[in-house]
């Protein structure tokens, strides 16, 4: 007997939206970094009006950014999910 071939379900392909949110992460993340490594170079203590801006992204951008991951983690997971259930039929 000749044995048939494993059919396999296809996984849901990324959707733009995910696309999307990585994107806003990678570029809150690195936004984040530089400017933490902009400080350091600068000295902490720097001073100005600019430095005080440069102080906050890290600040506001970093819980953003793990905000968007979380986001990303339920949205996979659903994904996940909704194929294995549609894998089992």
């Amino acid at each position: 007997m000749a044995k048939q071939p494993v059919q396999t379900s296809e996984p849901t392909p990324v959707s733009r939206g995910e696309r999307l949110v990585v994107a806003w992460f990678i570029a809150i993340m690195a936004l984040s970094v530089i400017a933490m490594i902009a400080l350091f170079i600068a000295n902490v203590n720097a001073s100005g009006p600019i430095w005080d801006a440069v102080r906050l992204v890290p600040l506001i951008g970093l819980p953003i950014a793990m905000i968007l991951i979380v986001v990303l983690l339920v949205v996979g997971t659903r994904r996940r999910a909704r194929d294995a259930k549609g894998a089992g039929k």
